[in-house]
């Protein structure tokens, strides 16, 4: 959500052109349902994640929806959805930050 808020902040209330549907965002893992309706809502046209939201459940607790089955009811917005980059590493800092969040 702060990564959306502040693109738009810096680019003076616009994404990009048509939307953002020329902007990529990257995360460390798949996005909340929350984050991805935000960014279906904003119009970006890209997202690429590390972990994936089973991975996350480590780590939080929250609705676990993956991002392309939240993107099929956006009927107005595409989006292309690159999964896994780097999915061991993103899912082990997972891990290893909820192991020192209990001690």
């Amino acid at each position: 959500m702060r990564a959306i808020e502040s693109a738009i902040d810096e680019l003076g209330g616009h994404l990009c052109a048509e939307g953002g549907k020329d902007c990529t965002i990257y995360s460390s893992c798949e996005p909340c349902l929350m984050c991805m309706g935000a960014i279906l809502y904003a119009g970006i046209g890209r997202l690429v994640y590390a972990a994936t939201i089973q991975d996350s459940r480590f780590a939080v607790n929250e609705i676990l929806a993956p991002s392309k089955d939240v993107a099929k009811f956006c009927v107005n917005r595409k989006i292309e959805i690159v999964p896994e980059l780097e999915r061991e590493k993103a899912a082990k800092v997972l891990r290893e930050w909820k192991s020192h969040s209990r001690a």
